[in-house]
């Protein structure tokens, strides 16, 4: 539904815009990408020179390629940003992950170098929304992109290989932080306590 009214309100712009067509860029992020994604797609009516789609968690089911969309596709996500990670061929999914090399859009550059925690939600929250921050890479690609000139675009790899083992490794590596660290803690209390008992000081 939010597909349709997305094109409807498209088309209402372009009919209030005599002569020539102005160069148009639709722009969605996180699940709102979802929702530009399926407007865009073979299935949708959006009429749009460009896509830009943002932090997204999938481009729909019905849309496997950038090709099934029409305009040219950018997309952005930052490497650890937990939304975009959710994009699969699994079933529950919103679909395919359009950082991935087999959806073949065109991936920019972000600046959100930050890790993704599983007890550090405010920080993946920010990292989520840091697409259009004052003076980012992400911001100036998107841009660019606005002002109809792709070519200074600034691209970037695309995610290779699947997202389904990521939150599983990063659950992981969170527990051999925390781990460690509680073991480090405990090393500590014993060797004050070592320390006490031998009359060596605090």
């Amino acid at each position: 539904a939010g597909a349709r009214n997305l094109s409807a309100f498209v088309d209402g712009l372009a009919a209030t815009r005599p002569g020539e067509p102005p160069h148009l860029t639709v722009i969605g992020h996180s699940y709102g990408s979802t929702t530009v994604a399926k407007a865009a797609g073979h299935h949708g009516t959006l009429d749009a020179d460009d896509v830009v789609l943002v932090g997204s968690p999938g481009a729909g089911d019905e849309n496997p390629r950038a090709s099934d969309l029409r305009g040219h596709v950018y997309v952005g996500s930052a490497g650890d940003d937990f939304v975009s990670r959710l994009g699969s061929t699994q079933d529950a999914s919103l679909g395919r992950d359009p950082a991935s090399e087999d959806f073949g859009g065109t991936r920019f550059t972000v600046d959100d170098t930050r890790d993704f925690s599983l007890d550090d939600w405010d920080t993946n929250l920010d990292i989520h929304s840091s697409y259009f921050d004052e003076g980012s890479s992400s911001l100036a690609n998107i841009g660019a992109v606005v002002a109809g000139r792709g070519d200074h675009v600034e691209t970037t790899d695309h995610r290779t290989g699947s997202n389904a083992g990521w939150w599983a490794s990063e659950a992981a590596e969170d527990g051999w932080r925390a781990t460690k660290a509680g073991y480090e803690k405990v090393e500590d209390s014993v060797t004050d306590w070592f320390r006490r008992r031998l009359g060596l000081g605090g």
